[in-house]
């Protein structure tokens, strides 16, 4: 599913327009944005959280200047979906 198809489908369902959906959509992206960006948890019931986590800085290997280089610290977005549980549970 795509943008458009998730739009569609949605407006449909809402009884909405197709820019009124996307003006939903929109709205309700820079609102998860803004709360990742200020480190607040988002969570959407039935489906997941949204979080953010530092990742360490690390070594890696640059293969075009053929030397090891240090991958600074860097903050994440991660998901944890409460539908897909891992396997062996």
């Amino acid at each position: 599913m795509n943008l458009v198809d998730l739009i569609e489908g949605l407006s449909k369902e809402l009884d909405l327009s197709k820019a009124d959906t996307l003006n939903l959509y929109d709205d309700f992206l820079e609102i998860l944005i803004s709360n990742l960006e200020h480190d607040v948890e988002f969570n959407l019931p039935g489906l997941g959280r949204f979080h953010t986590k530092v990742r360490e800085s690390y070594r890696s290997y640059n293969p075009q200047q053929k030397r090891m280089v240090i991958m600074p610290k860097k903050k994440v977005v991660q998901f944890n979906s409460i539908l897909l549980k891992p396997s062996g549970e």
